[in-house]
């Protein structure tokens, strides 16, 4: 892993940079997927990031998700556009995900944060899901209830449908 920091004449940091590699000894394939990742700093609350996965064994970009966050004390929200190429196991073909992620979190209540997401599938022009909870931090442990509601395609004998699995966990 190799880490890069950039900071301004007044010490503030603007961009990160990490590249990962990641090596297997015990595999047949030795190389696993190359991460490069790059946030750049805009102010103290505004961030923009761009993260990609190369895989060597496919040669190809395997994901890139392209983000903006803002974060305060008290709230934090990001905005994240993903694109993933899935090749279909013992296939030339491949699956790819296009989506849309937006994720709000508040630390407004003191003994705990309330956070939300919603998930855009921008392939099959839907909401894929969405979620809410609270967490509660105590010292090195969290403790979370989450409300999800999910829809999965299904494809039938008579055309396209969904379904909806929803549930607390």
């Amino acid at each position: 892993k190799f880490k890069q920091f950039f900071y301004d004449t007044e010490g503030e940091k603007r961009v990160s940079h990490t590249v990962k590699q990641t090596y297997y000894s015990d595999h047949d394939y030795k190389y696993g997927d190359l991460e490069n990742d790059i946030k750049v700093y805009f102010t103290q609350n505004i961030a923009a990031g761009n993260n990609v996965l190369y895989s060597h064994e496919y040669a190809q970009i395997a994901r890139t998700q392209t983000s903006l966050t803002y974060k305060d004390d008290m709230y934090t929200s990001t905005l994240r556009y993903t694109y993933q190429d899935t090749p279909t196991s013992g296939s030339s073909s491949s699956k790819n995900y296009n989506y849309l992620t937006f994720v709000a979190d508040t630390n407004y209540f003191e003994s705990f944060n309330v956070f939300a997401s919603v998930n855009y599938d921008l392939n099959d022009d839907l909401f894929k899901s969405w979620s809410f909870g609270i967490k509660k931090v105590k010292k090195c442990w969290d403790y979370t209830i989450t409300y999800k509601d999910l829809t999965l395609p299904n494809l039938t004998s008579s055309g396209a449908d969904s379904v909806n699995r929803q549930g607390i966990m």
